[in-house]
């Protein structure tokens, strides 16, 4: 009866009993799991473990001795050259004679010249003098001196405008123009003597003109009005 009671177990247990086997298995392999990847994610470079230094034996070994080095043969000695034997001896010639002075020429005496008697002149009366008239030189009056008008220095005269309408169209030409300067220098008439076959490049060369500044043209060193010449070229740049 004790046998029976030892031996006997609940029916709850019986039947628990494999379900905690495989929770445990189950346990069990999630832990080497667990400690897989935990291995996994440790870092590479880790220092490798130490390892004991290596010894090592250096054995000095002594070169081999060199063999002895081999002399060249003596050369043989020179033969001995005979010098050459000198040249037999010559006589030497005998000097020429020297050539007897010619004997100079006698010098012929010269012949005698007789000279004339002189005989003095007769003197001749002198003739009288005549009176001498000076030409006489009629000196001309002598002409004023000129002095053209001159254009002043640029930087007190502007350049011509070239008009946008001739730059757009590419219109080019030279305006010769008239000009009267007065004797204090400021422009009187501008007339255009030859057109540049624009005329608008034309008014603008006499607008400008107008502005302009002038030496004035002397004469005998005194201002006067004068009459002058100017070229306005108008020429685009490429």
């Amino acid at each position: 009866m004790a046998a029976v009671i030892g031996n006997a177990r609940p029916k709850g247990h019986a039947r628990s009993l494999p379900w905690m086997d495989y929770g445990l298995l189950a346990l069990v392999s999630c832990l080497l799991h667990l400690w897989v990847w935990l291995w996994l994610q440790e870092p590479s470079d880790r220092p490798p473990p130490d390892t004991a230094p290596r010894v090592v034996e250096l054995t000095l070994l002594r070169p081999a001795p060199l063999p002895p080095a081999v002399q060249p043969p003596a050369p043989p000695p020179a033969e001995p050259v005979a010098a050459p034997e000198p040249p037999p001896h010559k006589p030497l010639p005998k000097p020429a004679p020297r050539p007897k002075p010619s004997p100079r020429p006698k010098p012929r005496p010269e012949p005698l010249v007789e000279t004339p008697p002189v005989i003095n002149p007769t003197p001749v009366a002198p003739l009288p003098l005549q009176p001498t008239v000076a030409p006489t030189v009629e000196v001309a009056p002598l002409e004023p001196v000129f002095v053209p008008a001159t254009r002043a220095s640029s930087t007190r005269n502007p350049k011509p405008e070239y008009p946008m309408i001739a730059k757009r169209r590419g219109w080019q030409g030279t305006v010769l123009l008239e000009v009267e300067v007065k004797e204090n220098g400021r422009p009187g008439s501008v007339k255009v003597r030859e057109s540049s076959g624009r005329e608008i490049l034309d008014q603008s060369a006499v607008r400008t003109v107008r502005l302009w500044l002038f030496n004035p043209a002397t004469r005998d060193g005194q201002p006067v009005s004068s009459l002058m010449t100017l070229s306005i070229v108008f020429k685009l740049e490429r």
